[in-house]
């Protein structure tokens, strides 16, 4: 017998019991469910005491987040390992926080909030889910700082999925897009000014470079090669160019282009010269061989023969 599927049509239309009060009554004296129960929230702790939960998150302050409230994210498992006590190792800790926020747990454990409130717990899950953003985009931009020298991150700046300078859990974090929000629409700082003091403390940059141009991406001996003087071997051996160059004050100059008879005047390119069609006309008039008319006449009649305009002129 599918005594299952007969239970669900005594629940859902009344077979069996519809006309016959009897029965019904049979039914009530076994203890039969008329309608099934929601799960209750303890039911989902999976037999964790209170007192349990009471010292994972104490140890969890202790040795994880002894500053702020304890928001512990939600993939967090107790260590099985010192110094975490041992009626606590293995517990999905992270997974029950939701649990132990709810009005419905904190009553079925009188005295629960009042000691969760003096250790720190935060019972916002709204807020709580915000202060882990905020600290992954926190996180980030500090190890960017290291990495870049400040805190200009482009716009369209994502952390790089598998690169080992990064630590895992910020793969894919798409930077840019934060710091443009944090300056834009004031997001985490808003009505956080603690948050705004940290990002101060950092090197945060409230305004994007006036020129517009991407930052922190040179080392330091790149910028000091690229603001410098020319390189001592670009000024020797009659490489000289202006007197600019000579004199270090402008980076390579005109020592790139060492003619001789442009010492003293700027480089001017063929193409950018009005005059160039006309010196090399002069050039070849220089050069042209004077011809006699019969010379002449041959020559204009073997290029018409040629491309088809006369035929059987000798």
């Amino acid at each position: 017998m599918k005594l299952g599927q007969r239970v669900a049509s005594i629940r859902s239309t009344g077979k069996y019991v519809q006309d016959n009060d009897t029965r019904r009554q049979q039914l009530e004296d076994m203890g039969f469910l008329w309608r099934l129960r929601a799960p209750s929230r303890d039911s989902a702790m999976n037999g964790i005491t209170f007192d349990q939960v009471f010292e994972a998150l104490q140890m969890y302050k202790e040795q994880i987040q002894p500053e702020g409230k304890i928001n512990v994210p939600s993939n967090f498992v107790v260590p099985n390992a010192d110094p975490w006590p041992e009626s606590t190792r293995g517990m999905p800790l992270g997974k029950k926080i939701p649990v132990i926020r709810s009005k419905t747990y904190l009553k079925a454990n009188p005295g629960a909030a009042d000691r969760l409130a003096k250790l720190g717990f935060e019972f916002d899950g709204k807020a709580a889910a915000n202060d882990q953003r905020y600290q992954k985009v926190y996180d980030a931009l500090k190890r960017y700082k290291e990495l870049n020298g400040d805190l200009f991150v482009p716009q369209p700046y994502v952390v790089p999925d598998g690169d080992n300078g990064w630590p895992e859990n910020l793969w894919g974090l798409r930077l840019g897009a934060r710091v443009n929000a944090i300056r834009s629409q004031g997001t985490f700082v808003r009505t956080n000014p603690d948050r705004k003091v940290e990002l101060d403390e950092l090197g945060f940059e409230w305004d994007p470079p006036a020129d517009g141009k991407k930052r922190g991406r040179k080392k330091k001996e790149e910028n000091e090669v690229l603001q410098g003087p020319a390189p001592p071997g670009i000024l020797e051996g009659g490489l000289q160019g202006s007197a600019g160059a000579e004199s270090g004050t402008e980076p390579y100059g005109d020592a790139l282009f060492p003619f001789p008879d442009q010492k003293n005047k700027p480089l001017v390119w063929g193409f950018e010269d009005d005059d160039e069609e006309e010196a090399q006309q002069t050039a070849m008039d220089e050069f042209r061989v004077e011809r006699d008319l019969n010379t002449t006449l041959e020559t204009a009649i073997a290029v018409a023969k040629s491309v088809g305009i006369v035929r059987g002129v000798e």
